[in-house]
């Protein structure tokens, strides 16, 4: 069907392609009067034409209404007889017309454009899925592109493409072989990385003139399989003088494991420009090319669009309901420079900027107005705005408006200043008899009242802290501080730098709040002190000891325990006590915490200040626990929970209870441990706390976790991230990330664990942290020790314990010395983490460590030295009783009895490891306790029993390998010392049990059982 018979109102200019189900033609549309492409099936049957028109309707979906000049654009689709496609003509040769692209800045540039390219599909939600050269069109001048202009390449052909929140199975097809990302390949999955692969295999054609996974002879299975297992020919060698960042970068591009790939095209545009390629990216992509053609609708830029409410607001006064005007605030605002993308959305860099021509156009609607409405205009721009005349009575409430928001912002500039102070003053009044005290704050500074402003602006950034209002406090508190520096009396506004302080080291941004008490110490050179300075020192030395800076906190909060002696205020100087003793305690110098808990325990007895009392005796309490006397912890936590009790405040008896349930975590008593959590939990969900509410959901899913009490701690932990994204508390959105990779980790399910953690580890780049970064690495170790990475969990356990040393934290020390003692002997690590044991008088701790040598020691053949450092090991752990942790030391147990010979205690060991592990939901024990389960059976010579111990085992390690998400890692966990000798077994077995069944009677001499595999030596 090569003739346009059929079309009618085209004229054939010739023949442009053909593909496997349609070809293309270049006509002139008579209706379009323009030259385009029509692309159409190349059979009338009905089959053809369905695909044909399912394909049609797919690119249709993806791309039919976007304007990017770098898609080759659908004019027209008809699924009707007769069938076609009508696009935009593109005017250059397809990419793989060109071959090898000697001139390198050229290269580079066009790179860049297609890396622009997918960074666009990436804005709309888009995948390709069929990226490669005969897909790409080229400007018709394209030699001519090694410079710094603006040009772009055109994508083709999405008809294999899918929306990122469809399902895979949602595409007509898979791809193309040779551009196909493994990950397509084997599980028949795309992503945005995927489309940055086959712009690697382009990349390396660019540069090589030679396709980096397929012959002369196009060996469809070959590709497929060089795709999956080999790396392509080094790049430098098919092609000398390329800089080593573009060799690097094709590289990345190219990895097999999606995670190593650059995250974007922007980040590779990026790349390209530190390398040397001067096209410009950043001038490329414009909010404008995110609107949608069909309705004129702008809603897609709004999703691209990262604003404050602030700016959201005046975006929309801007706008004037007309998404026109939009497009050209954000167009002219984007062309000064002062919108840029940042490689998500796009940002402004200072105020938003309004087009002259939009003003003089709404100052033209100002002066058409009558008298009336001209003095009301006036006086809502003093206001400040419909809402803010509405509270001040200037506009009744139910009384209409004619005054646009726009007209408003445009006189305001105009008006008189002694006219826009004498308004201000008297509406600032009104405000706060009101009690909107944040218009009236506002209102003071424009009327030059800064004590009113300062006053009114103290209260309500108070009030809008306690809501979780902190961007509004923020914005508030700022506006009257610029003004107190403007007129140069800074001192006077000191009060509201203690809040910003405050409020910025309450979400996380230490350095801000650093930032802010320093400059608020600073003011006071030549005033004298008092109270607020003191406090200001006690914040800055908290806020140090936040940040793991152990002397520039004790520094801090001397300088305050100084102030209050002078001032003579006997109960702050018990505060400051207090904060030096947690000052001591995060630096690991208990002893001295205790001296000073202490020393602030006696003043406050001495000032009767019970809720004072009750707060020191819970940190005496938690440092009896930490040095292991935890008698006597349990009794002191208890007497500051009934004094608590006794003054009747809610919060503070959750937050004993959140302490007393530390304590008993620490005893060995979970129950006892989760049920004061537990109470605590509902206590300050009734007086709703929401803070203390997730460091409730943090303990308490801590202590299930630890507990075994995997599936009972999903629910606090889905609901601890929901509140941690409502209150923007990023630290414990990292924290909760981090327990449910470990809650998932634990349970088999590695690929989903895998999201979070790398969730938490996206998180600690916004925030300052020195000991999630250390809880992460020991995560990642853990993951590399399941999937049979040893060499990768020594790398990790390394990274985390040098962290851990740096940010003084002994906990996560011995915490990677047990991930590492697991996977080396290393006499240094194990007499480390036996020296941090005795230390904190831990006991469980040294059961662990003794389960780490055992296992490693088996693991070895040094089955001697593994009975000698074991020998107690099934008496100590008829102690343990809920742990996460049971089963695996069971397990160790069970097979060191095997091991010796000792078949009586070892099936004890495996029952209750099994019910343990089932309970927890753990698959990875679970594995092993089956195989061991099979071992014994073949030393019982019960072949039938052991083998289908063994086939439940594999199936159980399939699930394992099935929740896998690279090949790298599969690889790997095939290839572990369980999974091979589990292998074995079953292989062995079937041959025995398929002896037995042809009647072929087995005896123990003829095939014993191979003492190298029952030890994991075969």
């Amino acid at each position: 069907m090569s003739s346009l018979a059929a079309f009618a109102g085209f004229r054939s200019l010739g023949w442009l392609g053909r593909g496997g189900t349609a070809e293309v033609l270049h006509v002139y549309s008579q209706r379009h009067r323009r030259e385009l492409a029509l692309k159409h099936p190349l059979s009338n049957d009905i089959e053809s034409a369905n695909v044909f028109a399912s394909l049609a309707r797919r690119e249709q979906k993806l791309i039919g209404d976007l304007t990017f000049p770098g898609l080759v654009r659908i004019i027209e689709v008809s699924t009707d007889d007769p069938m076609y496609i009508l696009l935009q003509l593109g005017r250059g040769p397809t990419l793989d017309q060109c071959g090898r692209i000697d001139d390198l800045p050229r290269a580079m540039n066009l790179l860049s454009a297609m890396a622009l390219n997918l960074e666009y599909l990436r804005g709309n939600a888009i995948i390709h899925g069929d990226l490669k050269p005969h897909n790409v069109f080229l400007p018709s001048d394209w030699q001519l592109h090694e410079g710094d202009q603006l040009f772009y390449v055109k994508l083709s052909d999405f008809s294999l493409g899918r929306l990122e929140h469809e399902p895979d199975a949602q595409r007509a097809g898979l791809g193309t072989v040779g551009y196909m990302a493994p990950e397509t390949v084997t599980d028949s999955r795309v992503s945005y990385r995927s489309d940055l692969f086959a712009l690697g295999v382009i990349a390396y054609q660019m540069l090589s003139g030679t396709h980096p996974f397929m012959d002369a002879d196009n060996d469809p299975v070959k590709a497929i399989a060089r795709v999956r297992e080999e790396a392509p020919p080094p790049l430098q060698v098919k092609r000398d003088g390329l800089p080593q960042g573009l060799v690097d970068l094709v590289n990345r591009l190219l990895a097999k494991d999606e995670a190593v790939r650059p995250r974007s095209g922007w980040e590779v545009c990026e790349t390209l420009a530190r390398i040397g390629a001067r096209y410009p990216f950043e001038k490329a992509l414009r909010p404008s090319h995110f609107s949608r053609t069909s309705s004129k609708s702008v809603a897609r830029v709004w999703s691209v669009l990262n604003v404050t409410p602030e700016q959201r607001e005046r975006l929309e006064r801007l706008r004037q309901s007309d998404d026109a005007c939009l497009r050209l605030v954000l167009t002219a605002n984007f062309v000064k420079g002062n919108l840029r993308y940042d490689g998500d959305q796009f940002v402004f860099s200072r105020g938003i900027y309004w087009p002259a021509c939009l003003r003089r156009r709404t100052l033209d609607t100002f002066h058409q107005a009558t008298f009336g409405v001209k003095r009301q205009i006036v006086l809502v721009a003093i206001a400040g705005g419909i809402s803010q005349a509405r509270h001040l009575g200037v506009i009744r409430y139910g009384q209409s408006s004619n005054v646009p928001d726009t007209v408003v912002d445009a006189i305001r500039p105009l008006i008189l200043s002694r006219t826009l102070r004498r308004c201000a003053g008297r509406y600032a009044v009104i405000a706060e008899k009101r009690g909107v005290l944040d218009l009236a704050a506002r209102s003071y500074t424009q009327a030059g009242d800064l004590p009113g402003a300062e006053r009114c602006a103290h209260q309500s950034a108070i009030a809008l802290h306690g809501e979780q209002k902190n961007e509004a406090a923020i914005r508030l508190i700022n506006h009257v501080i610029d003004y107190a520096q403007t007129v140069n009396r800074i001192f006077d506004v000191r009060r509201l730098l203690m809040v910003r302080g405050d409020i910025f080291k309450h979400e996380g941004r230490s350095a801000d709040a650093l930032s802010t008490y320093e400059q608020l110490i600073g003011i006071y050179d030549g005033h004298p002190v008092d109270k607020i300075l003191a406090e200001t020192y006690k914040d800055l030395g908290d806020t140090h000891r936040i940040r793991q800076e152990h002397e520039p906190s004790l520094r801090a909060l001397r300088q305050a325990l100084a102030i209050y002696e002078e001032l003579g205020d006997e109960l702050e100087i018990s505060h400051v006590l207090n904060n030096i003793g947690n000052a001591h305690w995060v630096s690991s110098d208990l002893d001295a915490a205790l001296a000073v808990y202490r020393q602030a325990l006696r003043i406050q007895r001495r000032l009767q200040a019970a809720t004072d009392t009750a707060s020191t005796l819970s940190n005496i309490g938690a440092i009896y626990a930490i040095k292991g006397r935890l008698n006597r912890s349990l009794r002191t936590m208890n007497l500051s929970l009934e004094l608590k009790k006794t003054i009747g405040d809610a919060g503070e008896i959750a937050r004993s209870l959140n302490n007393l349930g530390y304590v008993y975590h620490l005893s060995g008593v979970p129950s006892q441990a989760i049920t004061c959590l537990t109470e605590s939990l509902e206590i300050n969900r009734r007086i709703g706390s929401k803070k203390e509410t997730l460091f409730n959901f943090e303990n308490l899913t801590a202590f299930m976790i630890t507990a075994g009490r995997l599936r009972e701690s999903l629910p606090y932990l889905k609901e601890g991230l929901l509140l941690a994204e409502t209150l923007a508390d990023k630290q414990h959105l990292g924290v909760f990330n981090l327990s449910m990779g470990t809650v998932l980790r634990r349970m088999g399910k590695i690929g989903e664990a895998e999201r979070y953690i790398g969730a938490s580890e996206h998180i600690i780049e916004e925030i300052d942290d020195k000991m999630l970064p250390v809880q992460i690495a020991i995560q990642r170790g853990r993951m590399r020790y399941l999937v049979g990475d040893n060499a990768g969990a020594i790398a990790c356990g390394q990274t985390a314990l040098t962290g851990a040393k740096e940010a003084n934290d002994t906990s996560g020390q011995l915490n990677a010395l047990l991930l590492l003692t697991r996977v080396s002997s290393d006499p240094e690590l194990v007499a480390h983490c036996e020296r941090l044991i005795d230390e904190l008088h831990l006991k469980r701790e040294r059961l662990l460590l003794t389960c780490n040598q055992v296992e490693f020691l088996l693991s070895q053949g040094q089955s001697d030295q593994a009975a000698a450092v074991g020998n107690a090991l099934p008496v100590d752990i008829e102690r343990v009783d809920e742990d996460i942790e049971l089963p695996w030391m069971c397990n160790v147990a069970a097979e060191l009895m095997i091991d010796r010979g000792q078949t009586t205690i070892a099936p004890k060991c495996l029952a209750r490891a099994l019910r343990a592990a089932t309970n927890s939901g753990l698959l990875p024990e679970t594995v092993t306790i089956l195989t061991l389960q099979g071992k014994l059976d073949l030393t019982a010579g019960d072949y039938e029993q052991s083998y289908a111990h063994f086939r439940a085992a594999m199936r159980t390690s399939k699930l394992i390998a099935q929740s896998l998400t690279n090949e790298v890692d599969r690889a790997f966990y095939s290839g572990k010392r369980e999974t091979v000798l589990l292998v074995n077994e079953v292989q062995r077995m079937q041959t025995i049990t398929g002896q037995q069944k042809r009647g072929r009677a087995i005896t123990g001499p003829t095939l014993p059982p191979s003492q190298d595999c029952l030890t994991g030596q075969c």
